[in-house]
C-alpha cells in the first residue's frame, strides 16, 4: 500500500528517504512503517527508536497510564517513557493480551515483563495485562483506576496501541 502521509502510522516520525541513520527512513514511498517500526514489528527489533515528539507536561499528583500494545512492548524501553516512573505514579497496560495463543501462561508473561523492567531500570505502579476488547478486563480496569484517587489519569502510548479503544470502553463515549 503506497504511503499518502508524510509521518508514520507506527510512531508518528516523519517520513524520509534521504538517510537510513536517521529516524523516519523509508527506502521509497511506498512504504507507511519508517523502517524502525517496520523491524520492531516484524524482527521484534527497536534499537535506537523513540517518538519524535517530547513528552508533554503531567500535573503532579496523577496517574500516567502507558499504554501499549502486546505487539510493541519493547519499544518501550527504548524511550523517554521508561523514565515517567521516577517522578509520577505510572502503571504500564500491555494490551492486546487477547492476541495470544490460550495455552500462553499470563504469570510467565508477567514475570519476564518485569524482568525485562528491572534489567532496564523502569520504575513502575504495576504492569495490567489486559484486552480493551474484553469487557470483564474494561470493568476491572475502571475500578482500579478509580482506587488510585488521583484527580487526573493520562493514557500515553504509540499509536495504534488501544488508547482511544480503551478511553472509549472506560467512558462509554
Amino acid at each position: 500500500m503506497p504511503s499518502n502521509t508524510t509521518k508514520c502510522i507506527g510512531c508518528g516520525v516523519v517520513l524520509q528517504t534521504e538517510d537510513p541513520t536517521k529516524l523516519g527512513y523509508i527506502p521509497n514511498h511506498d512504504h507507511i512503517f519508517c523502517k524502525s517500526c517496520y523491524q520492531l514489528m516484524h524482527y521484534g527489533k527497536a534499537e535506537g527508536h523513540s517518538h519524535p515528539d517530547n513528552l508533554p507536561n503531567f500535573e503532579k499528583k496523577s496517574l500516567i497510564v502507558v499504554v501499549t500494545s502486546l505487539l510493541y512492548l519493547d519499544s518501550m524501553l527504548n524511550s523517554e517513557v521508561k523514565r515517567l516512573g521516577d517522578n509520577y505514579k505510572v502503571v504500564y497496560l500491555i494490551n492486546q493480551i487477547d492476541l495470544l495463543p490460550d495455552a500462553t501462561s499470563k504469570n510467565f508473561l508477567l514475570g519476564k515483563i518485569q524482568k525485562s523492567f528491572r534489567l532496564n531500570r523502569v520504575s513502575y505502579e504495576d504492569i495490567v495485562l489486559m484486552s480493551a476488547l474484553n469487557p470483564y478486563d474494561i470493568d476491572h480496569l475502571k475500578g482500579y483506576l478509580k482506587s488510585f484517587n488521583v484527580p487526573n489519569i493520562y493514557l500515553i502510548g504509540l499509536q495504534n496501541s488501544g488508547k482511544t479503544t480503551i478511553f472509549k470502553a472506560l467512558t462509554g463515549n
